[in-house]
């Protein structure tokens, strides 16, 4: 069995190469918003999937606060998780804070030394009605949404799943700061759950932190823990040997994992065609957008169910990877060969045709490879029925 995992990883690693060579690198844009809520100028940082540029796909929205700290390490995170399919590509969108206490803040502070106007509602209306409307008409996007933040930050993205839980479908708070005055979070919270409004899904983390941090923390996890619903899907991590400061990449990482559960494929076991589908049916349900099984993956998956002898799977597996993708060469070289090995020589020969055929129209410089497996599959087939001439 451990070779076969080997062997699998191999296979998709090697499909991941070739399709790293064909594309673009990341971008990252920079855009100015005029915002008549806040009545200034606002800058945030927009960072692209590879590739962007020469697809058509849409993709989901990591929307960060505090973008001039997290925007890097975040879009770094978002690109090696989507890299081997832990979590889908996305666009990154951190939103460049002026003066995060005010923005940042739900509330005013007790403190009248400070005076200080807390505005992190009028932020939220920024982030809702101007931020995500310019990012939409801008590029392409799907409806599903995340907003992640971290202290301050993730205060305002948990305030942000309470008084506006339609905006955002996942929120990740990594130590966020609910102490704030007087833990007014927990008491937004319990109201929330009493009038049965909480909807979508909750990540949060906590680090090592000083007991009012923790304390708050453990608080505000009790009211989750005491009003279950199965309209809230909510996590929590505790992240030891972290400071507040030194947890944020770890909180990111572990956030987008938990949020994106279950698009991981399970590494032991090869999975058939049926189960594939199922996978990327609920993958489709949770960004409300159709989301095809690649077919790099169905090419490796096959090539593993062959590499155990599970051929009638494998032969199904290459088959809807020709009717998926009927341009693909590969897709008619790989099921192909996996005819020729299983000694179905006529059908391995209309494969090789109509992967020369392809390559005729799209790429020249595949023929002559082609026109080699068409003539040993044709001298198999003049050989077997020299066989069966009396």
């Amino acid at each position: 069995m451990k070779s076969s995992i080997v062997l699998f990883f191999l296979l998709l690693l090697s499909n991941s190469l070739i399709a790293r060579n064909k594309s673009t690198i990341n971008s990252i844009e920079e855009i100015a918003i005029e915002s008549n809520v806040l009545a200034e100028k606002r800058t945030v940082i927009v960072y692209l999937p590879e590739g962007y540029d020469k697809s058509s796909e849409s993709y989901p929205v990591l929307y960060l606060t505090d973008g001039e700290v997290h925007t890097k390490h975040s879009s770094g995170t978002v690109d090696y998780l989507s890299k081997f399919r832990l979590i889908p590509e996305m666009i990154v969108v951190g939103i460049i804070n002026t003066d995060r206490n005010s923005d940042l803040r739900p509330t005013l502070t007790r403190d009248k030394k400070l005076e200080i106007d807390e505005g992190a509602d009028r932020f939220l209306t920024f982030i809702t009605d101007e931020v995500i409307q310019t990012i939409d008409k801008g590029y392409r996007t799907l409806g599903y949404k995340v907003l992640s933040g971290t202290s301050y930050g993730g205060l305002f993205a948990v305030n942000a799943f309470i008084t506006k839980p339609n905006v955002f479908d996942a929120i990740i708070a990594i130590s966020p700061s609910l102490y704030w005055d007087d833990q007014v979070m927990l008491h937004k919270a319990q109201g929330l759950f009493s009038a049965g409004k909480a909807k979508g899904t909750l990540f949060l983390s906590i680090a090592e932190e000083q007991p009012i941090m923790t304390n708050a923390f453990n608080s505000f996890v009790s009211v989750l823990e005491k009003n279950p619903t199965d309209n809230v899907n909510w996590m929590t991590k505790k992240i030891s040997d972290e400071t507040h400061n030194t947890a944020v990449l770890l909180g990111q990482y572990y956030g987008l994992k938990s949020i994106f559960n279950g698009w991981s494929i399970p590494e032991q076991a090869p999975q058939n065609l049926k189960q594939l589908l199922s996978r990327y049916r609920k993958m489709s349900h949770q960004l409300k957008s159709q989301i095809v099984l690649p077919e790099d993956r169905a090419n490796g998956y096959g090539q593993w169910l062959m590499h155990l002898n599970r051929v009638d799977e494998a032969l199904e597996l290459f088959k809807w990877n020709t009717k998926t993708y009927p341009s693909s060469t590969i897709a008619y070289e790989t099921l192909g060969l996996a005819e020729e090995k299983t000694g179905h020589l006529h059908d391995a020969k209309n494969s090789f045709e109509i992967a020369l055929n392809i390559s005729r129209k799209n790429n020249p410089s595949e023929v002559a490879r082609f026109e080699l497996n068409l003539k040993r599959i044709n001298d198999a087939i003049g050989k077997d029925q020299e066989a069966i001439i009396p």
